[in-house]
């Protein structure tokens, strides 16, 4: 099955994926705000995310990623 990779809202971000990556929700929270959201996914089930915040011009920090244990090495 293909992996497709696409942004989604913040507020649809997949706050339980980014716990593995961050255990404060808090803390996710706090940089959601101005920042982008990814997901990628495998038909209806999201394997991975990522955060990023832009940071100036054509510049922006990763701020967190996540692939869900099930997914990675593969």
């Amino acid at each position: 099955m293909t992996l497709l990779i696409q942004e989604v809202p913040v507020t649809s971000a997949p706050i339980e994926l980014l716990l593995l990556a961050d255990p404060s929700e808090d803390k996710i929270r706090s940089y959601l705000s101005g920042s982008k959201c990814f997901v990628a996914s495998r038909g209806a089930v999201v394997v991975g995310a990522c955060v990023v915040q832009p940071r100036g011009t054509d510049t922006y920090e990763l701020m967190s990623i996540a692939v869900h244990p099930a997914h990675q090495k593969s």
